[in-house]
């Protein structure tokens, strides 16, 4: 082996399961030496990275749903499980969740609309009927999450 190879490989998981994995064979652990722990975003920064998501997209909050975003990205910090996705869970809300309902809201509209910041702007209403969508599927995947593997 060389002391000084030109290469780096980089394993990024979650604490525990990162652990087993490096436990699960007696030479793993030494051919990674160094461990690196992140902490998870906290609500301010998760905001700060939806609100960049968001205006990179030219996509803009009313000042209502600006409000109820902070609200409901506090809240789910709060209650926040293992199975957390920090930056990756706020880009799912806003994707799979926020445009998605603003979609459908815009879609109701009977007259054709020919103003393109109505297209740009995310209301309270959007932000509420996805965090609403949002916390169903969650307590619906908790309450019937299987058990992965086999069973003796």
């Amino acid at each position: 082996a060389q002391k000084n190879p030109d290469l780096i490989v980089v394993l990024a998981g979650y604490e525990k399961e990162m652990m087993q994995m490096l436990e699960s064979n007696p030479g793993m652990k030494g051919r990674f030496p160094y461990h690196f722990k992140f902490k998870d975003y906290d609500a301010g920064e998760l905001m700060q990275i939806a609100c960049n998501l968001l205006k990179d997209s030219e996509y803009v909050l009313t000042p209502e749903a600006e409000k109820r975003l902070k609200e409901t990205i506090e809240e789910t910090v709060d209650r926040k499980d293992a199975y957390f996705h920090n930056a990756r869970w706020v880009e799912q809300y806003i994707q799979e969740g926020i445009l998605i309902a603003m979609s459908d809201r815009l879609m109701t509209h009977s007259t054709r609309l020919m103003d393109k910041t109505l297209y740009q702007t995310i209301e309270k209403e959007d932000v509420e009927n996805a965090y609403r969508l949002l916390t169903s599927k969650v307590t619906l995947q908790s309450s019937v999450r299987k058990r992965i593997g086999f069973v003796a």
